[in-house]
This record gives structure tokens, sequence and C-alpha cells, in this order.
């Protein structure tokens, strides 16, 4: 996996999908992760290149929750890309990854959400790629209300800027075996 951004500028960060270009650009950075067993960082966003700039746009995190039993997820769960401090001049940050692996997955209180969206900051070229969200369950589905979200952010200048391209979810039974630690082994 990369480190933190490939730094073209003005570009939103890269995961698995690519983030946007400023007008008349193109985003040129590599992509990375894993969409059944997504355990990598969104990129950051390529700014101008100053050496005192503040603030680069950070990449979202990871989460991974596995449990054999129930896993009632009663609020968010975000590892949303990040915008710059000053928000001029640099892309958005890439959606990092989600992985859940749980017997049975509900939301009870119907307010679960599951987020790993590339961001959109003002005076933003690129926007950030969306990220990885994979659940397995034993039913391949969950009860109760869960949204979800991986999309890219949107690019704005006035010319035009590329939107960053969404990321996955999917939501499935384990096809192989179950390891000891309780992850599952596609």
């Amino acid at each position: 996996m990369p480190s933190s951004s490939g730094y073209v500028q003005y570009t939103g960060g890269n995961h698995y999908a690519t983030g946007g270009a400023y007008p008349g650009g193109q985003n040129t950075n590599v992509t990375w992760g894993n969409p059944d067993d997504p355990f990598t960082y969104g990129g950051g966003g390529g700014d101008v290149g100053f050496a005192a700039k503040q603030g680069q746009p950070n990449g979202g995190g990871i989460v991974r929750l596995a449990t054999p039993g129930t896993l009632d997820l009663q609020g968010p769960i975000s590892v949303n890309g990040l915008g710059s401090m000053d928000q001029q001049w640099t892309g958005g940050g890439a959606g990092g990854s989600i992985y859940i692996d749980a017997g049975t997955l509900t939301s009870t209180n119907n307010s679960g959400s599951l987020s790993a969206v590339g961001a959109t900051v003002a005076d933003t070229l690129g926007g950030g790629a969306g990220g990885l969200i994979r659940v397995y369950t034993t039913s391949g589905s969950h009860t109760g209300t869960i949204t979800h979200t991986a999309v890219g952010g949107a690019g704005t200048w006035s010319g035009g800027a590329a939107p960053g391209l969404n990321g996955l979810f999917n939501e499935t039974t384990c096809a192989g075996t179950y390891l000891s630690n309780g992850y599952c082994a596609y």
C-alpha cells in the first residue's frame, strides 16, 4: 500500500478507486485495496506542492470488527476522507476501510451507519475516492436500518474538476471458512 498520498497536484486521494483531478488534469496515482478483505487506508489529496502548506488532507482510517455473535450497530462508523485545514488548492482525502464479520448484524435502534466517503471541501479541486466497506454475516444480510455509503467526493472548481470515483460496499455470507480469530477466510 502506498504511504498516505500519491501527491499529484490538485488531485483527490486514491484508494481502491481513483480520486478526481483538476480541470484538464489527470490522476495517475496507483490504486490499492482488497474489496474482500479491506485493510487499507484512504490516500490523502495532492496539493500545490508548497512546503509550508497547512493540513495536507488525510485519507480515512481502518475499522475492523469481528464477533461470532451479534453486533448491534447503534450509531455511525465513519472512515471518511478529510479536506485540508486551510481548504485551498488541495484534493480531498479518500475514504478508508470498514470490515465487519458477525454472526448477526443488527441495529435495534435503526440508526446504524457505515461511511467511507471521499472528501469534498470548499476550494477543493479533485474529490477524494470512496473507500471500501465489507460486511460478512451468517445470513448475508442485516436486520434493522443500517445505511451505508462509499461515494467519491465532488470536485469543486469553476472549470469542472472531476469527482472521486465511488468505492465499494458488499454484504454477503462467508464463502470460505472462519479462522480462529473470527475473521472469514474467503
